[in-house]
């Protein structure tokens, strides 16, 4: 009998089961932090520059600081209700209402992870320039490889103030790919070695003075694969847990009208209807673009 089956194991413990066995990639990706207003303004000061020399005698000079324009993150509260009839428990025979709960708690965590994705493939939210490193724009059509991998990481570690030129040191430490980027990724950041492919394929000539050792391997760049990245060669290199914010307000929730608690549920007293409403309030955005260089390109990448 499925009805006391379900009521002893609890749909509940099947949505925080299925919840957490779904593979996601943004809590490690993102800076968490608790929220209770509507809408986070982040605000940052622009940074100084190196210290001035005081003389003898000489007055120290006062640090003035300006800002960047803010940067506004709102928080939704998303939810929705399941509803079960009694009949339905009793008389399933074929283990639907199981499948239907484990894929409402997979809404739940996708829809975070989809959230995420959403953040960081936005061309709009990358805004930097030659201003502020020493390369150029911070979001490009880049072609995956060597050369690509080059750029992202020259703009990100010499991110500096506009105002005063300091550099930030920014280190990237990911790679976030898509599904059809996953083995050259692979190929290029943990191969011990670089072929060489010699120029149209017709000069023979040894090349000497230049080794053979990848020194991409050196990045040390964590690579996330994910679906949600785009549906042929896009990726982004950052530095994890500083570009984008996740505000939560209220981790997921879970609330029950049932048999059990029949004299508070209009529901089930009026239709014999158990429902589970699963919540979830917070908001994501970008925070700090400068600690991540974004490529939308569609061109599959060269691997030698």
């Amino acid at each position: 009998d499925m009805f006391p089956t379900l009521l002893r194991d609890g749909i509940r413990a099947i949505l925080f089961d299925s919840f957490a066995g779904v593979p996601t990639t943004y809590q490690d990706l993102v800076d968490r932090i608790p929220s209770d207003r509507d809408e986070e303004v982040w605000t940052e000061l622009e940074r100084g520059g190196t210290l001035p020399i005081v003389g003898e005698g000489q007055e120290y000079p006062r640090a003035r600081f300006g800002q960047r324009p803010p940067r506004r993150i709102r928080n939704f509260k998303r939810g929705e209700i399941l509803e079960i009839t009694e009949e339905m428990l009793r008389f399933d025979k074929t283990n639907q209402i199981r499948q239907w709960a484990q894929d409402f708690g997979a809404q739940v965590a996708q829809t975070r992870e989809q959230a995420f994705y959403d953040v960081v493939t936005a061309t709009g939210n990358y805004v930097q320039t030659s201003t502020t490193n020493d390369i150029g724009n911070n979001t490009n059509t880049t072609t995956f490889g060597l050369q690509g991998l080059e750029l992202a990481h020259s703009t990100l570690v010499t991110m500096k103030d506009r105002a005063s030129g300091r550099y930030f040191g920014v280190m990237p430490d990911t790679l976030i790919v898509t599904p059809r980027l996953r083995f050259a990724a692979t190929q290029m950041l943990m191969s011990d070695r670089l072929n060489y492919a010699m120029a149209g394929n017709t000069d023979n000539v040894p090349i000497y003075g230049a080794g053979q050792r990848n020194p991409f391997m050196d990045l040390n760049l964590r690579i996330v694969v994910s679906p949600y990245m785009g549906t042929s060669y896009q990726w982004c290199m950052m530095a994890a847990r500083r570009a984008v914010k996740w505000q939560v307000i209220e981790d997921m929730t879970i609330l029950i009208q049932d048999a059990i608690r029949a004299q508070d549920s209009e529901a089930y007293f009026l239709f014999d209807v158990v429902r589970y409403r699963v919540r979830d309030w917070w908001g994501m955005g970008m925070f700090d673009d400068r600690f991540a260089y974004y490529s939308d390109s569609t061109t599959a990448p060269v691997v030698n």
